[in-house]
């Protein structure tokens, strides 16, 4: 595993780990609007649709998050590694609005 689960992150069973590169938070309650999500500590994590850093914290945050659009966070520490990846698929991110991880990753990069 990537990450200390410690007690808080033990058992967590509805998210998961996409590599070492994204957590994402499936949602399953039709017509939720926000779920929790266990983002580890000691890792800044970055908002996929929104770009809003958030840092890892021992307890679980609320964030947005729907059918179709679930909580995904990528950690900043690995920008380099996908970056240019996803660049190169053309991929949308923070929800293809032409800003977002994309510009994110952009501004890091120069």
């Amino acid at each position: 595993m990537w990450f200390d689960y410690g007690e808080h992150g033990f058992g967590i069973r509805d998210q998961y780990m996409l590599g070492k590169i994204m957590l994402v938070a499936p949602v399953t309650d039709e017509g939720a609007v926000e779920r929790s999500v266990w983002l580890p500590s000691g890792e800044t994590w970055i908002n996929f649709w929104t770009c809003e850093e958030v840092e890892g914290t021992e307890e679980k945050v609320v964030v947005g998050g729907a059918i179709g659009k679930p909580p995904a966070f990528v950690r900043a520490s690995m920008v380099g590694e996908v970056a240019s990846v996803w660049e190169g698929l053309g991929m949308p991110v923070c929800g293809g609005g032409g800003g977002g991880v994309g510009k994110w990753f952009k501004s890091l990069l120069g």
